[in-house]
């Protein structure tokens, strides 16, 4: 690729992609919330320590009760107050970059994707290793110590993981109205090409409605493993193996250029690099038609109860019609929870770590707001909440953000969603972790097979070694058995033929022996060696 196209989709990257925030959730934001930052700075008079903790979220309705209540809630359950410090999805990275370079009081914050090693190299975070292992038994408990330590760069622990899911497919998410004034089949629309065309017929409808908004479009799906940064990355789902500069790959390219094609014909947001409202709310009030998101059980559930409209969802797989990435490693530590450098004690941050990663009522708190105000239980269900009787979305505090704060897996589950669906998903994980460690063991035996094989100077001895991904590939698992076949084969001829040459390179020794007596015990002693080879073929 030449030099200027190179620099044109790197620059129109930046202008599209905006933040480096894709929403499991939506994207966006709003600004910093006073009202926790005040509650907490009052209540550090009592002389307990004061957690400043920033998070990302929206503005909500009854914000200052809720976070009043969380406050509490920390108070009673430790020895600790809080100050709460609201970040904005649009301007997340640039206040909390002000925030660490300031050395603002801070002590716990999220890191978003591929800003780790940002931080750590400009030693704004603390190495949380021994911290884990002396104040974090709790989170070890909970997701494991290879997952715990998961965020990890250089072999040093900087962050610590979500606890959520980690396996989904991206999509587009629509309003159900437009889909069906407009007689889109959702179920025909597999790839970015056939969206385009959905595109066209909602502008042509309904020209006020700006088609798409959000900041992953480019990257949302993909047929690349980012590796957390989505700067160097595995092309092909990861199974290819090299690390490619994505800013360099064809493929990269042909995706800028759709979505500044999708910004040229006014189906993009205009302001969509730098909005900082919603995805949700901007399907709230009835602006925007679809967005882009990671669609996983129970999600549309999820967000028809922010945006207050009934939706439709559709996966997008990659340009040739493959499945996109289910799961990468990306996903894992997708959002990871981190401890400031200016932390006056780390030890305490971390303890406080270990409480929000194990308290429902905290997760819950912080997620759903007040029982009675913001949801109610469902009669009948230990686990499933829903909106108070004449409310929604638009009236009530829903923060909608269970995937980024620390444990997912222990907080309510919205009516409608299956009541075991965490347990679903860690159900889903145990069999990721089974599937990888599979997965590792046959890539050791595979690198042995294949040292064997090349002993016998097959230097294609790849060819023998199959790869799991060919178990859920039929053609794949098809042109393998072939490729056995084949050379299956052609070792039976090459032994063939090799032991054809030991017998006769058997008969001239014993020739020779029966001609030279005095040559025997040196001659038998090639034969004995013609024997060994023999029996090894």
């Amino acid at each position: 690729m030449k030099t200027t196209p190179k620099i044109i989709a790197m620059l129109m990257a930046l202008v599209l992609c905006g933040s480096l925030l894709a929403g499991c959730g939506g994207d966006g934001g709003a600004e910093s919330s006073a009202s926790g930052q005040n509650a907490g700075a009052s209540a550090a008079e009592d002389g307990a320590y004061t957690i400043t903790m920033a998070y990302i979220g929206s503005e909500q309705p009854n914000e200052e009760s809720v976070l009043a209540a969380v406050q509490e809630q920390v108070k009673a359950d430790t020895e600790f107050n809080l100050e709460l410090i609201q970040l904005g999805f649009g301007d997340y990275q640039q206040k909390l970059n002000l925030m660490l370079s300031g050395g603002d009081k801070l002590d716990v914050f999220p890191i978003g994707p591929g800003l780790a090693g940002t931080y750590k190299n400009a030693g704004q975070l603390v190495e949380l290793t021994e911290l884990i292992d002396t104040h974090g038994q709790g989170i070890v408990e909970l997701m494991g110590e290879g997952v715990a330590k998961s965020g990890s760069l250089n072999g040093f622990v900087y962050g610590l993981p979500s606890n959520k899911e980690s396996a989904s497919r991206n999509g587009f998410v629509m309003r159900k109205d437009v889909v069906e004034e407009l007689g889109i089949d959702v179920e025909s629309i597999n790839t970015m090409d056939e969206m385009t065309a959905v595109f066209e017929q909602v502008k042509a409808a309904h020209p006020e409605l700006d088609c798409v908004a959000g900041t992953n479009l480019v990257i949302g799906t993909a047929m690349w493993d980012t590796l957390g940064d989505s700067f160097g990355v595995l092309m092909d789902c990861g199974k290819d193996r090299e690390v490619t500069n994505l800013f360099e790959s064809e493929e990269y390219h042909k995706r800028v250029s759709r979505i500044h094609d999708w910004y040229q014909k006014g189906y993009v947001k205009l302001d969509a690099a730098t909005s900082t409202e919603t995805t949700q709310n901007l399907m709230k009030s009835g602006s925007l038609f679809c967005y882009m998101s990671s669609i996983k059980p129970g999600f549309l559930v999820q967000e028809e109860a922010a945006t207050g409209m009934e939706l439709v969802t559709t996966y997008i797989d990659n340009d040739d019609g493959s499945m996109a990435n289910i799961i990468c490693t990306g996903n894992v530590n997708y959002f990871d929870w981190g401890i400031a450098a200016q932390s006056e004690d780390p030890e305490k941050a971390m303890e406080f770590l270990n409480y929000i990663y194990t308290s429902p009522e905290w997760n819950n708190l912080m997620n759903f707001g007040i029982e009675g105000q913001d949801y109610v239980r469902v009669e009948e269900s230990d686990v499933l909440i829903d909106y108070p009787e004449g409310t929604d979305a638009s009236s009530v505090y829903h923060l909608n953000m269970g995937w980024m704060l620390p444990n997912q897996f222990i907080g309510y589950v919205w009516n409608g969603q299956p009541e075991d669906i965490w347990e679903q998903y860690q159900d889903a994980v145990r069999e990721k972790e089974k599937y990888l460690q599979t997965n590792e063991e046959l890539d050791y035996y595979n690198s042995r097979l294949v040292r064997r094989l090349k002993d016998y100077q097959l230097y294609d001895a790849k060819v023998w070694t199959g790869n799991p991904e060919a178990i859920y590939n039929d053609k794949e698992m098809v042109e393998v058995q072939h490729n056995l076949i084949a050379r299956r084969q052609k070792l039976r001829e090459r032994i063939e033929y090799n032991t054809k040459n030991i017998l006769n390179m058997r008969k001239e020794v014993e020739e020779i022996a029966a001609s030279q007596k005095q040559m025997v015990p040196e001659l038998k002693e090639i034969i004995d060696s013609i024997d060994s080879l023999s029996s090894q073929s």
